[in-house]
């Protein structure tokens, strides 16, 4: 019989199974591709859901960012009993969603937020929709949500507390549009946490403000009598949170809301007995008082410390009152700062703001 032959010799039925094979080759390396590149995308997202998972959990552990986040004004109601102006305290198994922000004061996740989320590839989203109940009922743009809470746990037998310990709770839910992408075994409770943590929401933010000048320049103006006056603040020495405001034209300064510890230096010259004062010009109430003996031609300092909290910006004066006027209003013995030759300090409020 006849062989049909190409011109190099192969049958045609050689060639047939060298084609047949050929596709079975080329339909497995693509179905293999494919498969591979469905892994690499799994653990892909699995990655970025972990770094969002650990992101979560060191900022919630971050005593700065904590404090932040109790503190911000989008958390007032929801963490509002956890601050020191509160004046009971939190429920037992009081629990909330709230706002996370970082050391830095930015949002890290907005908890309040029922539609947001992170995508595929762990980048925050506000477009997550639909309970997981209900297959087919989500977006695959931005299939992942945290449910992140916090509950408060007080001690046997008391209820509300101060302090209570504190359980923040994130639970990951998963619900995209396309339910075929959950078949990838991803659980998420290997991204879900409970952690434990105090409420310590302790800031550590200190500034300075006073009167400064160069020696032998006007203290300001003293009052007798029943008469108070203020004295001269011109200065923020630094604030490196923002907390404070210096309004020299009329010697007062605004802090924003808070609890801060004071450490009040003032001197005098020449006025017998002399008293002073730190009053709040918002709420009108006195913070601070204290007093000093200045004999003929001396100086003497009054130095007192107090805490103290508000609830919204208020705006203080330092004032003070003498037995009698100086022979002169100069502070010719001003304590230096930081160079003699630099000036002095005739009068400096130091604070921290620790909520």
């Amino acid at each position: 019989m006849r062989r049909f032959l190409n011109h190099r010799g192969f049958g045609l039925i050689e060639i047939m199974i060298t084609l047949g094979i050929m596709g079975l080759i080329t339909l497995g390396s693509a179905q293999l591709f494919k498969h591979v590149i469905k892994i690499q995308n799994r653990n892909s997202t699995k990655a970025a859901i972990a770094e969002v998972e650990n992101q979560l959990r060191t900022t919630i552990l971050n005593d700065t960012a904590w404090a932040n986040s109790v503190n911000h004004a989008q958390n007032s109601a929801s963490m509002g009993c956890l601050r020191e102006t509160h004046p009971t305290g939190c429920a037992h198994n009081f629990t909330s969603a709230f706002n996370l922000f970082d050391g830095r004061n930015n949002q890290v996740y907005p908890g309040l937020t029922a539609n947001a989320g992170y995508t595929m590839q762990g980048q925050r989203c506000n477009a997550y929709r639909g309970d997981p109940a209900n297959p087919g009922s989500g977006n695959d743009n931005c299939p992942f949500h945290y449910q992140l809470s916090w509950t408060a746990s007080c001690p046997p037998g008391v209820t509300p507390c101060k302090n209570p310990m504190i359980t923040v709770s994130g639970l990951l839910l998963i619900n995209p549009e396309d339910q075929s992408r959950t078949a990838f075994q991803f659980d998420p409770q290997n991204y879900s946490f409970d952690l434990l943590r105090g409420a310590n929401n302790t800031r550590y933010e200190p500034l300075e403000v006073g009167h400064y000048s160069t020696s032998g320049t006007t203290g300001g103006a003293c009052a007798t009598g029943n008469s108070w006056a203020r004295r001269i603040i011109n200065h923020e020495n630094y604030d490196l949170a923002n907390n404070v405001t210096v309004n020299s034209a009329n010697n007062s300064f605004q802090l924003q809301p808070g609890t801060y510890d004071c450490t009040i230096v003032a001197q005098s010259f020449d006025v017998n007995g002399w008293r002073m004062r730190l009053r709040n010009l918002t709420s009108g109430s006195i913070n601070f008082a204290g007093s000093s003996y200045t004999p003929d031609g001396g100086t003497s300092s009054a130095m007192g410390k107090v805490r103290f909290s508000i609830t919204a910006a208020s705006r203080f004066v330092l004032e003070q009152q003498c037995e009698r006027n100086g022979s002169t209003a100069s502070f010719d013995m001003g304590r230096p700062h930081y160079y003699y030759s630099n000036g002095n300090s005739f009068t400096s409020i130091s604070c921290i703001r620790s909520s």
